[in-house]
């Protein structure tokens, strides 16, 4: 697989990731360049393979004999694990080819959400044809994998609510954009009439709000309560996850009376410093799974493919590094993690997801 590195581009990549971790291992900031060349020979030069690559366990900082670090690093970013959008297509190429037939499989997820209108009707919703939904007065047009509302000064309620392997957009009367993860819903007015915007979530949800001031936007999750005049933000909280985490990508949120800044999230009563490349990761259409544990990652994948997990055995704790695009089949995705070296072995039964070590 280290024929990756042949292609420029991918050296390039390669280059910079051993820069990270050299001044990493180095408590420095700059770099010898003569000795990230060596480090960058050695890795093209040795006899590795992807399959002797173990996963970083508990590791934060690669100290003493980093060299073999770096390189197993390197070496998950050439088998696959480290995913680009644009290098996909070549990479999965060469994983199928060397992939053994399975008998059951789990295609990504897609467009498609329930809505339930006022009346308590429900819609099946997807990205198949345009079309006209009317709740009483009001016209709603579903096109594209996006539910659009108009304003209005119907008062009533909505539910856009999106199953397991599915994710869904809309924009609410107000102009203010929606994003929604897999297994994830909201219930907003059909008109914002009041001195407030409300809406309640349940799931993961990416938000670019309509500023208005005058007119403070609110979120509710089944704890939280976040209030917004014009951000973009995002809120995971599925009730399965540590906790409900808020992300901040733009603008300003409160939540407890404590401010946000872009960059920072709040996370069970604190503020913290994020990687929002990462918390954004799902709307961005990729898996990011660095410094993620497998209970952490079986979750998403769990999400986004529609399969129940079942651990039959204990497994070794273990951190994932690396990226991947979320429209990979799920055999394909699990044949890039066992090719990681990760002390663990998928089985696709049905619906089920089996893991053993």
């Amino acid at each position: 697989m280290l024929e990756f590195l042949d292609d420029r581009e991918n050296l390039e990549k390669c280059r910079e990731l051993i820069i990270k971790l050299y001044a990493d291992a180095n408590d420095a900031s700059g770099y010898q360049e003569e000795e990230v060349e060596k480090l960058i020979h050695f890795i093209l030069e040795s006899d590795h393979s992807a399959s002797s690559v173990q996963p970083s366990i508990g590791v934060r900082r690669f100290t003493g004999n980093w060299i073999k670090y770096a390189a197993a690093v390197i070496i998950l970013f050439c088998a696959g694990l480290y995913l680009w959008p644009k290098k996909q297509a070549k990479i999965v190429e060469t994983v199928q080819r060397k992939q053994a037939p399975v008998a059951h499989d789990a295609l990504p997820g897609s467009n498609k959400a329930l809505l339930t209108l006022s009346n308590g009707k429900i819609i099946e919703l997807n990205q198949a044809k345009p079309e006209i939904i009317t709740d009483g007065k009001l016209a709603i047009r579903n096109e594209n994998g996006v539910l659009t509302y108009r304003q209005s000064d119907v008062v009533a309620y909505n539910t856009t609510s999106t199953p397991n392997g599915a994710q869904y957009r809309l924009t609410l009367p107000d102009g203010t954009n929606v994003w929604l993860n897999s297994t994830s819903s909201i219930t907003y007015p059909l008109s914002f009439p009041g001195q407030n915007r409300i809406v309640t979530i349940t799931g993961e949800a990416y938000f670019e709000v309509f500023k208005n001031p005058k007119q403070p936007f609110f979120v509710r999750t089944f704890k939280d309560e976040i209030l917004v005049t014009g951000t973009h933000f995002n809120i995971n909280a599925y009730d399965d996850e540590a906790g409900i985490k808020t992300s901040l990508a733009e603008g300003s949120v409160r939540i407890d009376n404590k401010t946000l800044k872009p960059g920072e999230a709040f996370m069970n009563g604190q503020i913290l410093t994020t990687n929002l490349e990462q918390d954004l990761a799902w709307k961005n259409g990729v898996f990011d799974f660095n410094r993620r544990d497998l209970q952490a990652v079986m979750r998403q994948i769990s999400r986004w493919y529609d399969v129940d997990v079942i651990y039959e055995k204990n497994i070794p704790s273990m951190q994932f590094y690396g990226k991947m695009g979320r429209d990979l089949n799920l055999s394909q995705v699990l044949s890039i993690l066992e090719k990681s070296g990760v002390n663990a072995h998928f089985k696709i039964d049905e619906k089920k997801l089996i893991v053993n070590p």
